[in-house]
């Protein structure tokens, strides 16, 4: 796929009914692109327009600039960084270390269009305590319940009989950082379906109270209602607990 046909994927150019990003944004994900076309990872560009998509939950009044944003798997970079842009002081956190590069130059080669602070951590973005309870038994068994349906469905061998999760780092990237999964306002997420029964039980039990989860991806919307999350409007994307 060419840069120009995931230009146009994004709806960046020649889409005058859409909320378009200001230039800086707008060259911002054109950078993300061919990164991504570098990298051989174009096919997986899960957030159309990141702009779009938090200006729309902005206008339904489910989230608002000055909360603390905790991006779940940055990849490139581009939907924390327009968090930053935005007024939301944010965290990127990614497993992948070269992603997580990448992340981290981003929001150092556009840090001073920034509005908030943009800092990026390498590792699993799943806490310590979550690792543990699911070890010990101690989670919603209805995870394990739909993790097994996907991974049936998929008809893989993605972990999802017994516990899809990335395997935890050697130490734990919130405590190293000396940040924890409560300090959040929003977690934002673009999750496969693997991944989703057990982000939404994390945020469940470690999130704050008040905290929420602005989340995409296929089925997070089936998943989240099947363990008891609740959406804030009929059209945005925010769950709460």
């Amino acid at each position: 796929m060419t840069l120009s046909a995931l230009l146009e994927r994004l709806h960046l150019v020649n889409d005058e009914d859409k909320n378009i990003a200001p230039a800086e944004l707008t060259q911002l994900y054109s950078d993300t692109l061919q990164n991504a076309l570098n990298m051989g990872i174009e096919g997986f560009i899960p957030t159309s327009d990141p702009w779009e998509k938090i200006a729309w939950e902005e206008f339904y009044g489910t989230i608002h600039p000055g909360q603390k944003v905790l991006e779940l798997g940055s990849g490139l970079g581009s939907v924390g960084i327009t968090f930053a842009y935005k007024g939301y002081p944010t965290v990127m956190i990614e497993k992948d270390p070269v992603l997580a590069s990448a992340s981290a130059e981003s929001a150092v080669k556009y840090g001073r269009m920034l509005q908030a602070p943009a800092k990026v951590i390498e590792g699993s973005y799943y806490c310590s305590e979550y690792i543990a309870d699911r070890k010990q038994g101690r989670y919603d068994h209805r995870v394990l319940m739909i993790e097994g349906e996907i991974a049936s469905e998929t008809r893989t061998r993605r972990k999802g009989k017994k516990w899809y999760l990335h395997v935890a780092a050697s130490e734990d990237a919130y405590k190293k950082h000396g940040i924890s999964f409560s300090d959040f306002d929003v977690i934002y997420a673009y999750l496969w379906p693997e991944q989703t029964p057990s982000v939404v039980d994390m945020f469940k039990r470690y999130a704050k109270k008040d905290a929420k989860l602005l989340m995409f991806g296929p089925q997070t919307h089936d998943i989240a209602h099947q363990l008891g999350l609740s959406k804030t409007s009929r059209e945005g994307n925010v769950f709460v607990k």
